[in-house]
């Protein structure tokens, strides 16, 4: 019986004449917070794809032109080690040449940035990868000053020689460099003193 001057129910919202009280699902909550954490789950994959697919344009290359690349790579570090373990047994340059890759480049002064390449032969021995065009950067003092390979060097010249040992693809071209690359002038004119 409803208190005095209630008329006997059912109201709007209530339960019906002996169905019991109202409850909520409890599981409706708990099923909601998951299809949310779900929902952000699967954002955060499409997003992260989106970014590895197109906006993250550098991916890691395999084979001889990923060789060549982890060249550039020692050099713009001045990693002598990694560079002498790039060349056959047969063609590492001299060490006093690594040790003045290593003095030049190892302070960071000078990098190889935006690398090009064209794979032009490959065999399972032997492949030869083309430079088509490279940015050199020199910074020295704050300032820094920038030129294209291709501006000084004839990408017909400009080929990377490499031969499959042990599973790598390694540099034989003789202990030298495989191109001849020209470095921009140093900002200001100058080269820094060895200090």
């Amino acid at each position: 019986m409803p208190p005095p001057g209630i008329p006997p129910g059912p109201w709007p919202g209530s339960p019906a004449a002996g169905s019991g009280p109202v409850v909520k699902a409890e599981g409706s909550r708990a099923k909601w917070l998951v299809a949310a954490g779900v929902s952000v789950l699967v954002i955060l994959a499409v997003l992260s794809g989106v970014y590895f697919l197109v906006l993250n344009k550098k991916t890691e290359a395999t084979g001889p032109e990923g060789a060549v690349l982890k060249y550039f790579d020692a050099i713009s570090a001045g990693d002598v080690g990694a560079l002498k373990s790039m060349y056959t047994p047969e063609t590492v340059p001299p060490q006093a040449s690594l040790d003045m890759i290593g003095q030049l480049f190892g302070t960071g002064m000078i990098k190889y940035e935006d690398i090009k390449l064209k794979t032009i032969k490959e065999t399972a021995t032997d492949a030869e990868v083309q430079l088509l065009d490279a940015r050199v950067t020199v910074s020295v003092g704050g300032q820094k000053t920038s030129t294209n390979v291709s501006d000084s060097v004839d990408p017909g010249k400009a080929v990377f020689k490499l031969k499959m040992v042990n599973g790598y693809w390694l540099m034989y071209q003789d202990g030298q460099s495989p191109v001849d690359l020209e470095i921009p002038a140093f900002p200001g004119g100058a080269a820094p003193s060895g200090g």
